[in-house]
């Protein structure tokens, strides 16, 4: 989330062209125009949500933080979202379904991207671009291809990703040795 205070026209012009055209599919803020005699026309924006491209997948992956299985019988339904947002499985689909890559496919569909569809986390090494170096908001591949996150945040050789079926939940994670894919 980004918080801007105050902005005349044309910073607001500008400040807009460029969270759109480099890092989001769709801005949302709240705020109001003011008329001074010193400025002008200034716009009190309060707040600016990013919600799509890459700064959108780690904006919405944060959001689904905590969601987790339930124990026993019952199946939690926004895990059951998650995974009918892969080809062959429907939201019937019990939480105990293997769902990692179901998650980075409702999180890349939620940012704007065209996922996988795939409920493998190896079909995420073929996303994409590869690169070498990782960035907040692409896709990490764990080395045997058993399981996907999203990376919020690097520090050299090691990322902070968000990944699903972690723990049988949505939750942040450390990790090293994965391969990165980028949108493209």
């Amino acid at each position: 989330m980004k918080k801007l205070e105050k902005l005349t026209l044309k910073e607001f012009n500008q400040s807009i062209r460029q969270l759109s055209l480099d890092e989001a599919s769709e801005i949302k803020g709240g705020g109001y125009w003011n008329w001074s005699q010193e400025t002008g026309w200034t716009y009190m924006l309060d707040e600016v949500t990013v919600s799509g491209g890459s700064a959108g997948m780690v904006n919405n992956s944060q959001n689904e933080l905590g969601v987790g299985e339930y124990s026993g019988d019952g199946n939690n339904p926004r895990i059951q979202e998650y995974i009918s947002s892969c080809s062959g499985y429907g939201s019937d689909s019990p939480d105990s379904t293997p769902w990692c890559s179901a998650f980075v496919n409702f999180i890349a569909d939620k940012s704007g991207f065209v996922g996988t569809y795939s409920a493998s986390a190896a079909s995420w090494l073929d996303w994409g671009v590869s690169v070498s170096s990782p960035q907040p908001g692409d896709v990490a591949i764990s080395p045997d291809g058993h399981h996907v996150g999203i990376v919020t945040a690097v520090n050299g050789s090691e990322v902070t990703m968000i990944s699903g079926n972690y723990s049988d939940s949505v939750m942040e994670s450390s990790a090293s040795g994965y391969t990165f894919r980028r949108a493209n």
